[in-house]
């Protein structure tokens, strides 16, 4: 036959199931660490999905422009977007940066690159990468 309880546990033992320990607790929250998610604001990412990425970057898209040759002609020249010579040197300007951001990420096994300060991500640093999307512009014919 099973074991029988004194009816004063019986009553007592839902109000211990729910009990965890600090040890438990601790545990606990060290592994919703691990499994937190990068917070990332979706408008501002070049490369990469935001509801899916496990290893985001961030870059300064400013800085990376200004170091494209095209992108410099404009500013030299003081064009605008009324200028039809903008237009075509903006579309160059802006496949070199893709193509900086997208060899960045391949090199980094990045799976998003996004815009310096639109990713957050609790207990860990979100590397910036502009350094190397500059010296891929560089490499670029």
């Amino acid at each position: 036959m099973g074991r029988v309880w004194p009816a004063a546990l019986l009553v007592l033992a839902p109000l211990f199931a729910g009990t965890v320990s600090a040890q438990d607790a601790k545990a606990t929250k060290e592994a919703e660490k691990k499994e937190s998610r990068p917070v990332v604001d979706a408008a501002r990412v070049y490369y990469g999905l935001a509801a899916t990425c496990k290893a985001p970057a961030v870059v300064d898209a400013d800085r990376v422009y200004r170091a494209i040759p095209e992108y410099k002609r404009i500013v030299e020249k003081k064009l605008t977007d009324k200028d039809a010579e903008y237009s075509m040197l903006m579309l160059k300007a802006t496949r070199r940066f893709r193509s900086a951001v997208e060899g960045v990420a391949a090199d980094g096994s990045y799976d998003l690159v996004a815009a310096k300060g639109s990713v957050t991500w609790e207990g860990h640093t979100v590397p910036d990468v502009t350094d190397a999307a500059v010296r891929k512009v560089g490499e670029q014919k």
